[in-house]
C-alpha cells in the first residue's frame, strides 16, 4: 500500500471523528430559542441591614439585603436582626412568573412574639449502671451539686440561647424536681 493512501485515511477519520463529537455538542447546548430553566430568585430586604436570612428555618450564610436562589413553592422567609435582637418572618408562595426577582420586604409587622419556655431540671440524687468495662457502679450526687447543676443550667440557657434566639423565646421561672 501506498504511504500517502495510508496517510489520507487516517486524516479523513480524524476530520469524521472531529466533526461528529462537534455536532453532537451542538445540540446539547441551548438555542436562543430554547426555553433555559429559571431558578426563582428572592431579593430579601428588612428594616435592619444586615439582618441573617432564612429559609424554612435554616440560615441561609446571607445577611440583607441579598438575592437567594429557592425552589418553587411554599417558604418560609425570616430575618434574624442583630442590633434590635428581633426576628421577622414571613410566609410566601414561589411561582412560576417572567420577573427574575421576586422582592421579599420584611417589615415591623413581621415580627415573631416571644414564645414561653419552661426549663425542667430533674436532679437524681443515684444512678446505678454498668460502666464500659461491664463492672456494675454507683454514682451519686449531694443536694449541693445538684443545686450547682440546676443554676449552670438556668445560666446556659439565658446566656447562651436566649441571646441568640431573636427575643423568640423567653423563659420563665424554671423548676427543678429532686429526688
Amino acid at each position: 500500500m501506498n504511504i500517502k493512501f495510508i496517510s489520507f485515511g487516517i486524516v479523513l477519520i480524524l476530520f469524521v471523528t472531529v466533526s461528529l463529537l462537534t455536532s453532537c455538542d451542538e445540540g446539547d447546548s441551548p438555542g436562543p430559542d430554547d426555553p433555559q430553566e429559571v431558578v426563582p430568585l428572592l431579593k430579601v430586604t428588612s428594616p435592619e441591614e444586615k439582618s441573617a436570612i432564612y429559609v424554612d428555618g435554616r440560615f441561609t450564610g446571607k445577611v440583607t439585603p441579598a438575592e437567594i436562589e429557592v425552589s418553587l413553592g411554599d417558604h418560609t422567609i425570616g430575618a434574624g436582626q442583630y442590633y434590635t435582637e428581633n426576628y421577622l418572618e414571613k410566609e410566601i408562595t414561589v411561582e412560576m412568573t417572567l420577573d427574575s426577582v421576586m422582592n421579599i420586604a420584611l417589615t415591623e409587622n413581621d415580627l415573631q412574639e416571644a414564645k414561653t419556655w419552661k426549663l425542667l431540671f430533674v436532679g437524681i440524687n443515684s444512678v446505678t449502671g454498668l460502666t464500659n468495662s461491664g463492672v456494675k457502679d454507683t454514682l451519686t450526687y449531694t443536694t449541693k451539686e445538684l443545686d450547682i447543676a440546676y443554676d449552670y443550667l438556668q445560666y446556659s440557657f439565658k446566656k447562651y440561647l436566649e441571646p441568640y434566639s431573636y427575643n423568640t423565646i423567653k423563659s420563665s421561672r424554671a423548676c427543678s424536681i429532686f429526688s
